[in-house]
């Protein structure tokens, strides 16, 4: 039908025949289901059709941008990201996300998308869009606060106001602690205090005396090869979880893998690291006192607000190296010495 309707217009305007189908370099598609090629100019082409035609084909071409949702043409509120620094938002301002690392966000204006605070509180005066979610701190919704998501804190609790309204689901979960998070719980603290015992007393049962005294040693003696052995360490096992993103085929078995290689070594040079610690604040016998010891100062030094997330990155580096440079536990200078005959 469309080819005779070229041929209709172009008889009226006195073209008395079509090209020749060719099929030449530089021939003109005319439709992508038609198999013959036209030596023709598309502009003669279209406007070989009727001037109504080529109206209605404009009208056609902006339709969509006539009927489209005017959002499409909306500016998007922006987004805001900081760390170590607090987050206010002003009344009448409009954000989108916001996420903040070891601060607290207090939001009086509106923010159309998530509120995040990792180690900090969340107080809402005005309108949340997304959800409300605090790692370690405390969500609080004072009136006339309007949350359109769902509240959680974890390691804090969940406070509304008479008056503020949410309209999903709250979640309180005060029983575990993030390290530096700035409100401090005793539900929380007793929580982490027991999960750190616990960890010791399972590496100290599992790798005995005389691999806990190689481990406290290593780290205790080299320091400086143990933090630059768990920084490559920390680097690689970030690598292999990347990797094991890429591999979807395996993945599971990587995910298995890897964790297990890092808890295992994670509760090696944890016991390292509280022996070495505990050295200094008690003595060495029996062998088990001063890991116990090193244990309760390293998870009150985690309590400190803000400056406990530095601890606990500096002692998740140090535990890493700790159980490489012993070899989990095998002798004080099990690294050093084969860096040693590797030299020529």
């Amino acid at each position: 039908p469309l080819l005779d309707d070229i041929r209709r217009y172009r008889l009226r305007r006195g073209a008395s025949h079509l090209p020749a189908p060719r099929s030449a370099a530089g021939a003109t598609v005319l439709a992508p289901e038609c198999t013959c090629y036209f030596d023709a100019d598309p502009q003669l082409l279209f406007d070989s059709f009727d001037p109504r035609m080529r109206y209605a084909r404009a009208l056609l071409y902006f339709l969509p941008l006539l009927v489209a949702d005017p959002d499409l043409f909306a500016e998007e509120p922006p987004e805001i990201r900081r760390f170590l620094h607090q987050i206010v938002v002003q009344r009448g301002q409009n954000v989108g996300n916001v996420q903040c690392s070891g601060c607290s966000v207090l939001v009086q204006g509106s923010a159309s998308g998530d509120v995040v605070a990792i180690g900090g509180d969340i107080t809402i005066e005005g309108a949340v869009g997304g959800d409300a979610i605090a790692l370690g701190g405390d969500v609080h919704l004072l009136s006339p606060a309007r949350l359109k998501g769902d509240a959680m804190a974890l390691g804090g609790y969940v406070r509304a106001d008479e008056g503020a309204r949410a309209s999903g689901d709250s979640e309180s979960i005060p029983y575990m602690h993030v390290p530096g998070q700035r409100s401090l719980h005793l539900t929380g603290i007793g929580a982490f205090l027991a999960a750190s015992l616990s960890l010791l007393l399972l590496a100290a049962v599992g790798f005995r005396r005389r691999r806990a005294m190689n481990l406290s040693g290593a780290v205790a003696k080299r320091p400086g090869m143990v933090f630059v052995s768990g920084t490559l360490s920390a680097f690689l096992v970030m690598l292999l979880f990347i990797l094991t993103g890429i591999a979807r085929q395996s993945e599971l078995l990587w995910v298995l893998l890897v964790t297990a290689g890092v808890v295992y070594a994670g509760l090696a040079g944890y016991l390292g690291v509280c022996g070495a610690l505990g050295r200094l604040l008690a003595r060495q016998d029996p062998w088990l006192l001063p890991p116990l010891a090193g244990a309760v100062a390293l998870t009150a030094l985690m309590l400190v607000p803000v400056a406990g997330f530095i601890v606990f990155m500096a002692a998740f580096v140090m535990v890493l190296g700790g159980a490489i440079a012993s070899g989990f536990g095998t002798s004080t200078d099990w690294l050093a010495e084969r860096l040693k005959r590797r030299r020529p």
